[in-house]
């Protein structure tokens, strides 16, 4: 059934993601409607969008179908996921190539391109790592221990190495960064502050030092979209906009030593304190953390920079954590204090549901809008923002723990 699809973008059946990506890539330049004179340009670009969108997908579709209790099911999920497809493929068409041009221009000024184009780098230098380190080992254990059934990790090491060279010059360029060494200096000194505003964490002081800078968003419509038991996702229609807060040399070196003692409570309880559980120490290095900070910005007169992430929200959230961690743990043999066997599975629970169950409690018998409002006064321009409904970021699972702990920290 997903052949037709394979002879759309001109690959072999079975082949890899990539490579698919690679035709889908080549095949939607040539017949982009902005950029292609065929005439029927338009059409075979929502083609070639159609095949692709299906088979980068295939492994889902190909669940859905086994999983189908009949042929006529198993055509039903096809005709879903194709038209699903379809619609996709259209509105990929009807956008202009100038708008695309622009958005990938956009998206290599916000310095993401170059730090995905690192992380890649890394990634390739650690598989070239790898492929070495599987080479050599079995040569040092035969010489010392005279074990020669390590053999398969020189297969494997082999194998990697094969591919690496197979790959040949491409494997290692990746392709040129956005930003140079210079224009990142340039980029920095050029938001330095001239001292002209006042700065927004110590209202005394004139801003020269570099901001601080955050996002906010504001959700204004969710769309459900459900093809089936296993697969069904929500997108969020939202603006989002970035702020840049003035801030004092003053204030600047207190946010930047305040971290430090963040990350450094945070280390010392793991090392340091006598809970055996590992959750427990890492709330205690953040206990710590937070106390020393915040007796830090009392004596330099200095506002938080995360106060905002402070609100009625994200209370009732450290509350049902700690709940969690407190009947979860073994109290007995205090103040080594022991993990039960459900600490982790709860934890993951809690990760995964208590977004969801909140966001019901808050929208049957709560206001929302109360709830993620800093229960601070911020700097003019985040309170702004907050006015207006804007928050700091999206409520879905995982997300809303982790981004508000490393905005905490850093």
């Amino acid at each position: 059934m997903l052949e037709e699809y394979y002879k759309i973008l001109g690959v072999k059946t079975g082949v890899s993601l990539e490579d698919i990506k690679k035709a889908y890539r080549f095949l939607a330049k040539k017949y982009h409607p902005d950029i292609s004179d065929d005439p029927d340009a338009g059409e075979k670009f929502i083609e070639i969008t159609e095949a692709y969108e299906i088979l980068v997908n295939r492994s889902i579709l190909e669940t859905l179908h086994t999983t189908a209790d009949s042929k006529e099911e198993q055509k039903f999920t096809h005709e879903y996921f194709r038209k699903a497809a379809r619609e996709k493929a259209k509105m990929a068409a009807e956008m202009r190539y100038e708008k695309l041009q622009r958005e990938h221009e956009a998206f290599q000024k916000s310095g993401m391109y170059d730090l995905f184009l690192l992380l890649n780098y890394i990634f390739h230098g650690f598989i070239v790592a790898v492929a070495l380190f599987l080479l050599i080992l079995p040569v040092v254990i035969a010489i010392r221990d005279h074990f020669f059934g390590t053999f398969v990790l020189w297969i494997i090491g082999g194998f990697i190495l094969l591919f690496i060279i197979a790959k040949g010059k491409s494997f290692f360029r990746l392709g040129s960064f956005f930003y140079t060494y210079e224009d990142l200096k340039a980029l920095f000194n050029q938001e330095m502050g001239k001292g002209i505003e006042l700065c927004g964490y110590c209202p005394e002081k004139k801003a020269d030092s570099y901001p601080y800078k955050i996002g906010m968003l504001k959700v204004l419509d969710i769309q459900l979209n459900f093809f089936g038991s296993l697969w069904h996702d929500a997108r969020y229609k939202r603006t989002y906009t970035k702020l840049s807060i003035p801030r004092s040399r003053k204030a600047f070196r207190v946010h930047q030593a305040s971290s430090v003692i963040k990350i450094f409570s945070i280390l010392s309880a793991l090392v340091l304190l006598p809970f055996e559980s590992l959750l427990w120490r890492i709330a205690g290095g953040m206990i710590a953390g937070s106390i020393i900070s915040f007796i830090i910005l009392l004596i330099t007169r200095t506002r938080s920079k995360v106060s905002y992430l402070l609100n009625w929200n994200i209370l009732i959230k450290i509350f049902l954590f700690i709940f969690v961690l407190v009947i979860l743990s073994d109290w007995h043999a205090f103040p080594n204090i022991r993990p039960t066997e459900y600490l982790g599975a709860g934890f993951i629970l809690m990760l995964f549901f208590q977004d969801i169950f909140m966001d019901l409690i808050i929208k049957i018998f709560l206001r929302k809008q109360n709830l993620i409002r800093p229960l601070f006064k911020q700097p003019a321009k985040i309170q702004q923002m907050v006015n207006q409904g804007y928050q700091n970021y999206l409520d879905i699972p995982i997300w809303s723990t982790f981004f508000p702990f490393i905005k905490w920290i850093f």
